[in-house]
Order: structure tokens, then C-alpha cells, then sequence
């Protein structure tokens, strides 16, 4: 799902809600940790952009573009991190097979 949206030609605000409940459940560990800090990064980000300075990004203002930019860089971290994740008998630390 999250390929489709980085895919769109609309990234909307309302396609990271969607993604709520997927986050935390993408990985166990350590790289759950990590999925669910970026999730929140792109969450605050967001937050911050849409409802409070989304006039500024309609008047490009230089610090408003950036934040955006650093919330899609946030997605596409996110995206690749799902898409490379360690296999799930790697995460539980069980004993190679001689």
C-alpha cells in the first residue's frame, strides 16, 4: 500500500492514516522501534505541514517545501525499510540448521 502512495500522483495527507495500523505491525525487535519512529516522523510532519502551513507551501516558502520533502524522504525510508526487513526466522534468533 505504501508503494501505491509514493506512486500516486497525489500524495494526500489522509493516505498516512492508512498506514496506522500497518506500522507497528510490520516488524518484531529493533526493527519495529525503527519502522514506528519514521511512521511518527512522517506523522508529525505531516501534521505540522497540512493543518498549520499549508499556505506556505502553496506560496513555496523555502522551510515549509523543505519539511514536505523531508516527509516524503520519511515515506520512502519507511517503504524501503518494509521492502528489506530481515526475514522472520532471522529476527527470532533461532540456531542455523547444520
Amino acid at each position: 500500500m505504501l508503494a501505491f502512495m509514493l506512486g500516486s500522483k497525489v500524495l494526500s495527507p489522509q493516505y498516512v492514516v492508512w498506514l496506522l495500523p500497518l506500522a507497528p505491525l510490520s516488524a518484531a525487535g529493533v526493527w519495529g522501534i525503527v519502522a514506528s519512529a519514521i511512521f511518527l516522523a512522517v506523522c508529525f510532519t505531516t501534521t505540522y505541514i497540512y493543518p498549520y502551513h499549508y499556505t506556505a507551501v502553496l506560496l513555496l516558502w523555502s522551510p515549509a517545501i523543505d519539511i514536505l520533502l523531508g516527509r516524503n524522504l520519511f515515506l520512502v525510508a519507511l517503504w524501503a525499510l518494509m521492502l528489506f526487513l530481515p526475514a522472520e526466522d532471522k529476527l527470532a534468533g533461532e540456531p542455523a540448521e547444520v
